[in-house]
Parts: structure tokens; sequence; C-alpha cells
């Protein structure tokens, strides 16, 4: 039977839910759930108005529950001011469907673009013949700064991969940032839960590492955002469009013949808003499509080897929000704190589609607002169960200017006790040309190999430097005993060693952005917690230590020079110097892990 010959009407309309009755359905099926219906009444698209009535598009509705032999109970996907009984509506016979594989543009969750880029399209039935659009991806140099992409429309309601198909190996996720890789590595494929407040740096946390994964693992990444504000994303395409074109420019500048696929990167980025004030089967469906859109990149053919997809969500909290108001419009009764009672399968349903297959794997970051900060609420609580690691960024850290303001203390990964000798092989071989020779190759294996025992020895320092705070706070730095005071100053070279300036902020903070590798980061971390030298350093000398990138590879080579200060102080040039021994003897890196273990 044809589409459009299946029709009904409306019978109630209770805010963004209503229930269609259809009359005659001559097979007497109804249609079927997470199936659209579309409203195309004249009375409600304003098409016959002539008071100036703003034209709205078709209204597209999701149906939700069956109601008898002939009702369905349905949740609009759009605004229902103009909506009333005994409009007429049709039944489409397809879910909603989501340009997949289109980058370079920001959508709604619908798949329009709201971006203002180009040739706006809408994914709309008498427009299925648009087979191609403009995406933002060539260089501003040439006469057009556009390229086109063929569209592919998936239904974005999808089920998981089934368990035979699910990849269980372990690897790396190399992010470049020292306190991530050494605190909270990531796997590819896990979960991470993102915490920040406003002010803590989260937007430029997450923008660096957008723009360090997707051009050193070259992996799509889809931003959702979900529930917030629409500034935010008007900033976001703005950044990223600006960085994109400093890009092109800069490979312009030092070759004329630079690719703007190689050096770009919004030809890697796609990004989705479900905004604030939209509705909440809208919020509630936008992580679904930017879900489908990372499943779609996962499982593409890839000769060069698995598809490595980054999906970003934030906030995870406002997708269980709008469930809660979804739920509440249907009816059904609220559980705990007033949360649906569908709260962990509709969490479940998302998240075990994030996962590693046999083709590839999707990475998702995700941030979680915590209500009134109470950990034990309902809906954190069944968010967490899905997470592997997380993030915490502290508003205190970032108020003494020390970014990214990671609260080692409450951040964390499982990832660090699955570390073996496969993952520690795989690893050095995969980042091999990460190395520069600076580090030998059984170096860099016992650092991986050990990294659980100096993140355990890392938070014991800060932990009992907490402590210590409190007495120099009350009675000041000298009535610390001298074992206290070199506690003390290991906790703060710490600190700053874990400073790292980004390259998304170089406009406001001046400095070179700088990418660590992850065993760098290991053995600047494991020098600070045994070198007898931090013990005698004053505050001037750990200054030396914020804001650089690799503790020896910083103050090693000219052009990595951030203070030459440093170097002219005879204490600090020595105890740089003194690095460069143990970074290829493997007898000296066992007896620092030995000092460390006690």
């Amino acid at each position: 039977m044809d589409n459009e010959l299946i029709k009904g009407r409306i019978t109630a309309v209770r805010g963004t839910v209503c229930d269609i009755t259809f009359d005659d359905l001559n097979n007497g099926e109804l249609p079927e759930i997470y199936h659209l219906l579309e409203v195309n009444d004249p009375d409600y698209t304003g098409s016959n108005s002539s008071n100036g009535q703003t034209t709205l598009p078709p209204l597209k509705m999701e149906v939700l529950s069956h109601l008898g032999d002939n009702t369905v109970r349905a949740l609009a996907l759009g605004n229902t001011f103009m909506l009333g009984r005994a409009m007429e509506v049709t039944y489409k016979k397809h879910q909603l469907r989501f340009p997949v594989n289109v980058t370079g543009r920001m959508f709604n969750t619908m798949g329009d673009t709201i971006d203002g880029f180009g040739e706006e399209y809408q994914i709309l039935d008498d427009k299925y013949a648009v087979k191609k659009v403009t995406h933002y991806g060539s260089s501003p140099s040439t006469s057009s700064n556009t390229s086109e992409q063929h569209i592919i429309r998936h239904e974005i309601i999808q089920d998981p991969p089934e368990f035979k198909d699910i990849s269980q190996s372990t690897e790396l996720l190399h992010t470049y940032i020292k306190v991530v890789d050494v605190i909270c590595p990531i796997a590819k494929g896990s979960k991470v839960g993102f915490f920040g407040g406003a002010g803590t740096g989260k937007t430029v946390f997450i923008k660096e590492m957008i723009n360090t994964l997707t051009e050193k693992e070259q992996c799509k990444t889809i931003f959702a955002g979900v529930g917030e504000r629409t500034r935010e994303g008007a900033e976001l395409w703005e950044e990223f469009t600006a960085l994109h074109n400093q890009k092109i420019e800069d490979a312009v500048k030092k070759d004329s013949s630079a690719s703007p696929e190689e050096n770009g990167i919004m030809h890697n980025l796609s990004f989705i808003f479900g905004q604030m004030n939209e509705p909440p089967g809208i919020r509630f469906r936008t992580a679904h499509s930017a879900v489908r859109v990372a499943e779609y990149f996962r499982d593409q053919e890839n000769s060069g080897g698995k598809n490595n997809v980054m999906l970003f969500i934030d906030n995870i909290f406002r997708f269980v929000q709008a469930g809660s108001e979804v739920s509440t419009l249907l009816g059904r009764i609220p559980s705990s704190v007033g949360y649906q009672p569908t709260l962990e399968m509709e969490i479940g349903d998302l998240q075990e589609r994030i996962c590693s297959t046999k083709n590839g794997s999707i990475t998702s970051i995700q941030a979680v607002y915590v209500p009134a900060d109470d950990m034990t609420d309902p809906a954190p609580t069944a968010i967490f169960a899905h997470l592997e690691s997380k993030i915490v960024l502290n508003r205190d850290i970032a108020a003494k200017a020390l970014y990214p303001a990671v609260d080692i203390l409450d951040s964390g990964s499982n990832l660090i006790s699955k570390i073996n000798e496969s993952f520690a092989d795989s690893v050095i071989q995969h980042y091999a040309s990460e190395n520069d020779g600076m580090y030998s190759n059984e170096v860099m294996k016992l650092l991986l190999l050990r990294q659980e025992i100096i993140v355990k020895k890392v938070k014991e320092l800060l932990s009992k430097d907490k402590e210590l705070e409190k007495i120099i706070n009350l009675l000041g730095i000298d009535q610390l005993t001298p074992e206290q005071k070199i506690t003390h100053s290991r906790a703060i070279a710490l600190k700053y060693f874990f400073t790292q300036p980004f390259e998304v902020s170089k406009k406001f903070s001046g400095q070179e952005g700088q990418r660590v590798p992850i065993w760098g980061s290991l053995f600047g971390s494991l020098a600070l917690c045994v070198h007898d030298a931090i013990g005698n350093f004053d505050d001037k000398q750990l200054l030396f230590l914020k804001d650089i990138g690799g503790l020896y590879e910083s103050y090693s080579n000219e052009k990595y020079v951030q203070k030459k200060e440093a170097l002219e102080n005879k204490e600090f040039k020595a105890f740089i110097e003194s690095l460069k021994e143990p970074m290829t003897n493997v007898q000296k890196v066992t007896e620092w892990i030995g000092m460390i273990r006690g």
C-alpha cells in the first residue's frame, strides 16, 4: 500500500504528545513503533494563511505506543503551537532518517543544516531528489571553499552490535595530553565521563582533544550538543571553521601545493545540535542521531585498518532530562526522585551502541552534569555504570591558572589495570614515529607496564600534600619537617608538570601548543616523584616546570625552549641534564620504580 494512502486524524494534543486515530486500516496494521507520522495540514503549516503567519514545515511525529486497535500515541518532533484536533496525519512507514555521511556541516536533530553556510537543505520527502550537498572543507585561498558530498540517509534507531561482533581488544587512544594519558588513559571504544562546570576550561579541553585526534589519528569526530545553549553551538562552529582555515593557510605558506583535505580538519568533523529551546522529543533524539553517524563511520570498509571514531556528547544528562519530560507527557508513573521508570533502559539502549567492533571503534567523551553535586542521584548513577574513565575539572585548580584544571585525585581509568605486555608493544609500535630516538624501546615498555605504580605514587603525593596545605595555611611552611617539605615540593612540581599549553588556545596564551607522547609524560611523572633535586628547588625553580611539554624534551632542543631563564639556572640545568641518561637506561628506570614501590 502506498504511504500516502495511510492517513489518520489527531484526536488529542497534550503538549508535544498526540493521539492519532486511523479509521481506515484495511490490513489492520497500526504504524510501527519509532516510525514517523507527518502533519501537512494547511491550518498547521500556514500555507493558506492571509494574516502574515509564518509558514511552517510539515510536522514530524514519532510513534511511541499503541492504544487499542486503531489509535497510536506519538511524540511531536517540532512545535505544536498551531496543532489541533481533526488535523490529517500521514503515515511515512520509516523512522527518522539522518544524513550519516556528510561532514563539515552543522545539523539539527532532523538532519537539516543550521550553520548558515552554503546552500541549506532539509530532509523532507519532497526533496529526496537532493543527492549531494556542499560542505566546509577546501582552502579559502581558492575560488571556492566548498566541495560536494553525496548524501546517504539512515534510520537513527538501531540495535547494538551482537556480542560475537564486539571487539574485546584494548587499544590506547593517544591524546598527547599529559594528565589524561597518565592519570586517566582512554581506550579506543570506551566511554569517558567529563565533569566540569562553567569557567573550568571544559570547552577548550574538548576543542584540543578534537583538534589533536582529527589531525593525529585522522579519525572522524561527531559533536552532539544535547539540550545546551544555542550560543555555545554558534561559538563552536565559528572557532572550528577559523581553526580549519588557519591550518590550511599555514600549510599553504609552507607549501603552495598543500592539500586542504590533508591539512584542514572540517572534513573530519560533524556537528549535531538539539538546543535548549527545542521540544523534548528533539532533545531526546539528538544523541541517537549522533550515534547513528558514528556507527556509519565505524562500520565503513577501510583497507588501511580499523576505523576510529570520536563522539562528544554535551550534555548526556540533558538526554536523561528530555526522556523524563517525554515519559511524563506519555502518562507514565514516575520512578525514584521523579525520573522516568525506563531510565536504565533508555540509557542502556544508547550507551550499548557505543563500542568497538571488528570494523572499528567509537570512543565517546560525555559531559555529565551532577544535580546538586549529588553523586547518588539516579541519573548520574545510571550513566556511571557505562563509563570506563572519568575526567574531573576543578574550579579551585582553574582559579590558580593551572590548565588543564584536572582534579587528579578524583579522576581515573580502569584501563590502567588492564595494561600488559601486548598492550605496551602495540602502543610502541603504533606511535614509534613520535619517539625521535630519545627513549629506548626497553624504557618505553617498562614505563607503560608500570603506569599503575606511577599513578598510585602521584596520587599518594598529592593526597599527602592536601593535608600539608592545611598546616601551611595555619602555621606556615616553616612548621613542616624536612621530609614534609620534600613531599610538598614534589606535589607542586607534579601540579606544574601536568599543566600544558594547548594549540587551540594559542591566540589567548601566546604559547605554542605542546603534544607529549605517553612515555614522555610517564617519564616526567616518575622523575618528579623520585629525583633528589626536586626537594631542593625553590618556588622560582619549580615554576620552570609549568606550561611545558616533556620534562627533558622542552629544554633539550632550542626550538622547544620556552623559558630561557630556566637554562641559566645552574641547579635546574643540572637537573635537566641528569635526565638524559635514564631515558635510555632501563636499569636506572627500574631503580626509580623500585623507590616508589617502597
